[in-house]
């Protein structure tokens, strides 16, 4: 009986490079994609999440309510980065630059926040 040797070397090279492949992606560290970036309100509620490669701008829109002269602050969750100071951007704005990945609380009445967004 015949074997034809050219059916079992391609189909072990192809399960070979896809074995290879798996690997790779499994072995990869996450950081090549990218890591989370989330922002919370004081309550926990997640008000914006984002996959970031590398540190991102934060946008905090306040409600028509909210006092005047308000002050917004990020703060680490995770303890290893210093707290971030909103910069006005407009009356009721705030603007963070170069907020890295982590988890951030946003340090003002929730009932305040209109909207976040990471750009």
């Amino acid at each position: 009986m015949a074997v034809n040797r050219s059916r079992i070397v391609s189909g072990w090279t192809a399960g070979t490079v896809g074995l290879l492949l798996v690997l790779a992606i499994c072995l990869t560290p996450l950081g090549a994609w990218g890591g989370e970036l989330k922002i919370l309100d004081q309550t926990e509620l997640t008000r914006a999440v984002r996959i970031v490669r590398q540190p991102a701008k934060v946008v905090v829109v306040l409600s028509s309510g909210a006092p005047e002269n308000s002050e917004i602050a990020l703060k680490n969750i995770d303890g290893v980065q210093s707290d971030r100071r909103g910069t006005p951007a407009s009356p009721e704005s705030f603007t963070f630059e170069n907020v890295p990945e982590g988890i951030w609380r946003i340090a003002a009445d929730p009932k305040s926040i209109k909207s976040v967004r990471i750009e």
